[in-house]
């Protein structure tokens, strides 16, 4: 770079901030320089790539490690800068903005309008999870601006369309995209051009301040994140951040970016992964009560011991459902009791979200389609991915042209939505899962940024059925209260309404059998325990499932009087029809026994029979009559 000789006023700096703060018609500029290395702040100008000026950042004038300086420039600053210690370009850790190899300060002054943090309580809670630059890089996603935040905007009615309320965001920060893989290193080249990139952006290195610039349609990545959580907040949905971070990345540092992400950019949450998430500072942190805290693994008793939180602050992300709701969804033995279980936790200390799948591993589509990864392509001889999906490929590996095949994948998808919609737990679903997308039996697209890695909206349009589908059911969740309590259910009848909150059927009324070739179970919902927006009771639902290969038969819990059961879901219209079959009026024929079609699930609900009455009902009498 060329230097100029141009020289900018610099004064006493504040070493309390890290990074490049606006501070009293200046800029404050402080950086860890440990070891008491040399070190200068570069300044450069955009554009040119000319260095303006080197100012030197001495050791003696340094508050223990921290270096800092504070130049005037009357509320704007117009250059990129960088450090150098000891002699070696170093981007600063807490740059608010990173683009073309240079930090960038964030000065702008963004106008929100009415847009203001939803505020959506745990339970109402539908979480859609992408990666920004996959969801749209598609020739077919129908956005101009592709794999950016700006075509996510563009998306957004899309996503509100099925129903969800929040979007979770893959890594969407600056990380090094930079992956060595030793075999890969050795037989191609070290040039970098020859190596595949991180994608997903669970790095070693990450820059967690900044918006990643790749992400940004025009030059300032800032200001379109800023313009996606306005458009999202406009819309009533909420936004989640996904930060990975590494085991030796500085705790302070991460509670800080957590703070900048909700202050400067009114982030809804945050997701944390990986092994060095400091739970216990994140969790106690009062700048962060307001904010959705989702992590993997939380020592809930040495938070709360035996009480309980007045609100629940945090959510668990629950691999353990996946797991479950795939084995049983395969007809596994021994699954039903898991599943029953999956079903009902809704911890009354903490959130729980439920998935059937997710960045890491099979999508939904290959986990009905493959038995056994398919890694290939990442370079790593199939070694790299889960080696346990539970999948089960329905009887081809792969693609195939067996319309029975396929007809059971697609029974088989819509099998797994209705697991995780009438779960009491927050749904997500993996973007593309919807209509059926796959990435080929690979399980593991950390380095996939290519079609097999993007979500091919191709598949939208040949399998909108699932997509149709999927909508029906968020609708009738949000619909049904019961679905989705505040708390866990407790399986008994503290309102004496002469039936639990919640109970499990077999082939015997309130009896559940989770035995070893048990298969099929259910669910009745007490609807009196829910309350709909108008104020009245919601009504009361039995939830039927059948994993097994052939029909099975539930029993049908009574109703109260003057109810009986009509069906509401299945994810078999024909078998359901000819094998539960429904009188003219809607309703379930056999008050006491019913029969489920194999690998499928049927929602009934209790609805008020039609009664005719030989002498009309006074006024001060139709709550007695009804």
């Amino acid at each position: 770079m060329k230097e100029n000789t141009r020289i900018l006023e610099t004064g006493i700096g504040r070493a309390e901030v890290l990074g490049a703060v606006c501070q009293k018609g200046g800029v404050n500029f402080a950086v860890n320089v440990p070891d008491g290395a040399d070190a200068s702040l570069v300044l450069v100008e955009k554009g040119s790539g000319e260095i303006i000026q080197k100012i030197g950042l001495p050791e003696e004038e340094r508050m223990g490690d921290i270096a800092s300086v504070y130049i005037p420039c009357g509320g704007s600053f117009e250059y990129g800068y960088y450090y150098e210690i000891e002699g070696k370009k170093e981007l600063d850790p807490y740059a608010a903005r990173i683009a073309d190899g240079l930090c960038f300060v964030d000065s702008e002054r963004f106008n929100w309008g009415e847009a203001r943090k939803p505020q959506i309580p745990l339970e109402d809670l539908l979480i859609y999870k992408l990666h920004v630059r996959g969801f749209t890089m598609d020739p077919k996603s129908g956005v101009r601006d592709k794999g950016t935040f700006r075509g996510l905007l563009h998306k957004l009615p899309y996503i509100r369309d099925l129903g969800f309320n929040a979007v979770e965001l893959m890594p969407a920060y600056e990380w090094d995209d930079t992956l060595r893989i030793p075999h890969l290193y050795e037989a191609k080249s070290a040039a970098p051009e020859h190596m595949p990139k991180n994608f997903w952006g669970y790095a070693a290195k990450n820059y967690y301040f900044s918006p990643k610039a790749s992400f940004s349609a025009g030059r300032n990545s800032s200001s379109e994140f800023r313009e996606l959580i306005k458009a999202l907040h406009l819309a009533g949905m909420e936004c989640i951040m996904e930060f990975y971070i590494p085991e030796k990345e500085e705790a302070v540092r991460v509670f800080l970016a957590l703070r900048h992400w909700v202050r400067a950019y009114r982030v809804d949450g945050f997701h944390l992964i990986g092994p060095g998430v400091p739970s216990d500072i994140i969790l106690k942190d009062p700048y962060l009560a307001g904010t959705k805290l989702f992590l993997e693994k939380v020592d809930v008793w040495g938070i709360y011991g035996s009480g309980r939180p007045l609100r629940r602050r945090f959510i668990e992300y629950n691999e353990w459902y996946e797991k479950s709701g795939r084995r049983f969804l395969k007809g596994d033995e021994w699954a039903v009791g898991d599943m029953i279980n999956g079903i009902r936790r809704n911890p009354v200390t903490h959130g729980v979200v439920n998935y059937m799948a997710n960045a890491n591993g099979f999508t939904l589509a290959d986990a009905v389609s493959y038995d056994v990864k398919h890694n290939e392509k990442n370079g790593e001889d199939n070694q790299d991915g889960p080696g346990e999906n539970y999948s089960w490929n329905c009887g081809a590996e792969g693609a195939t042209r067996k319309k029975d095949i396929l007809k059971l994948r697609r029974k088989q998808i819509r099998n797994a939505f209705s697991y995780l919609l009438l779960s009491q737990g927050i749904p997500l679903i993996y973007a593309g899962d919807e209509f059926g997308n796959s990435q080929n039996g690979n399980n593991n697209g950390y380095a996939l940024d290519n079609p097999e890695g993007w979500v091919s909206w191709g598949a939208a349009g040949r399998n909108s059925e699932l997509s149709d589908f999927l909508r029906k059911l968020i609708a009738f969740r949000k619909a049904h209260p019961i679905t989705h309590m505040p708390s866990e259910l407790t399986g008994f009848d503290k309102k004496s309404l002469g039936f639990p909150d919640i109970s499990f059927h077999s082939k015997a009324a309130f009896l559940p059998d989770s035995g070893r070739d048990t298969r099929a179970f259910g669910i009745l919902l007490n609807g009196g325990y829910a309350e709909l927006p108008d104020g009245k009771p919601d009504q009361f639902l039995y939830l039927m499932f059948n994993s097994g290969w052939k029909e099975d038969e539930l029993a049908l819990p009574p109703l109260p009087p003057q109810k009986a059961w009509a069906l509401a879901l299945t994810t078999d219209e024909e078998g359901c029809r000819d094998l539960c079959p429904a009188d003219e009026d809607g309703f379930i024929r056999n008050e006491k026994m019913t029969i489920i079609p194999p690998r499928s699930v049927i929602v009934l609900i209790g609805n008020d029979k039609k009664v005719e009455n030989e002498h009309p009902v006074s006024p001060e009498n139709d709550n007695e009559a009804s």
